[in-house]
């Protein structure tokens, strides 16, 4: 994928935004977006992220947050790894134009992970602050709500007053999954709180979770799926939409080392709203990371 750079528009896009000068403006062969460069967030923290406006160019209602898996980067750092060269095609940019045609009318955020270990392993450690080196979580601590507070931040820098009342959904493809349980976790919290400050009316406008074949490598320690029956009941109270969407190729009883992530998704299925949306795609197939990376085409 070629992508062109132009440097003379940077002037006026930075007033817009508000940003720093390491802001670029790019575009791809199908659609125009931003790149923002280490946008602070809350307390120091600080994560690159896209920005794909929707097609409409009017005010949206709509903003979708978007963490990605393992391997996904941006084109030009994959094409650097010869193990991740072969999935190009997902890489974020392309992941960002598959969710704009997902989404029409709709604002799309990719949010990269703060670290990718060995070039290969996502870490949102800036979200889920306990993680291993490899970005899988040791725990969803709630201490202090970083999630939310990172998430509120980086909404205040990227998203302007014209669509700051906006509905938001949150996408965790994969290893990405592991920030939308962090987030959960930590709006039960803010539920038990029975508080009313600027963070509540943020999260307000969170209308929708998404998860996209969740899994990780920490699995015998760590929550993969919500099946705390306290933390299902936040999304009731909060009146959050939940949709998933998984693969053989992490949820499948046959192979001992996903063994856990089948269990843990079968319970929160049964304790799921029957309202949700909960699907698995190519079930008749044989696991394939092929297939994997395909759902986000077909979702």
């Amino acid at each position: 994928m070629i992508i062109q750079r132009y440097h003379r528009s940077l002037f006026k896009l930075f007033m817009f935004f508000g940003l720093p000068y390491s802001t670029t403006m790019t575009t791809s062969n199908n659609n125009n977006y931003q790149f923002f460069e280490k946008i602070s967030g809350y307390e120091n923290r600080k994560n690159d992220v896209l920005f794909f406006p929707n097609s409409s160019n009017l005010p949206t209602k709509n903003i979708v947050y978007y963490f990605g898996g393992d391997i996904q980067d941006l084109p030009e750092q994959m094409t650097l790894s010869r193990e991740n060269r072969q999935y190009q095609r997902w890489n974020l940019v392309s992941t960002g134009e598959i969710l704009s045609r997902r989404f029409p009318d709709t604002s799309i955020v990719i949010v990269r992970p703060n670290e990718m270990k060995d070039g290969i392993f996502s870490r949102f450690s800036n979200f889920v602050p306990k993680t291993t080196d490899y970005g899988d979580p040791i725990s969803y601590d709630t201490t202090n709500l970083i999630g939310l507070h990172h998430l509120q931040e980086l909404d205040k820098q990227i998203i302007k007053s014209s669509i700051s009342s906006s509905d938001i959904t949150l996408i965790g493809f994969s290893k990405g999954c592991v920030v939308l349980n962090q987030l959960l976790h930590e709006l039960t919290s803010l539920r038990m709180m029975k508080i009313e400050n600027e963070l509540s009316k943020f999260v307000s406008r969170i209308r929708k979770f998404i998860w996209l074949d969740g899994g990780h490598n920490n699995g015998e320690r760590t929550m993969i799926w919500p099946t705390d029956e306290n933390l299902l009941l936040t999304f009731a109270h909060f009146q959050i939409e939940v949709e998933i969407y998984v693969t053989p190729f992490q949820i499948n009883s046959m192979n001992p080392y996903k063994h856990i992530h089948t269990e843990q998704y079968k319970k929160f299925s049964q304790l799921l709203p029957c309202q949700s949306i909960n699907k698995m795609f190519f079930d008749n197939e044989k696991p394939s990371i092929d297939k994997h990376f395909e759902l986000l085409n077909i979702f």
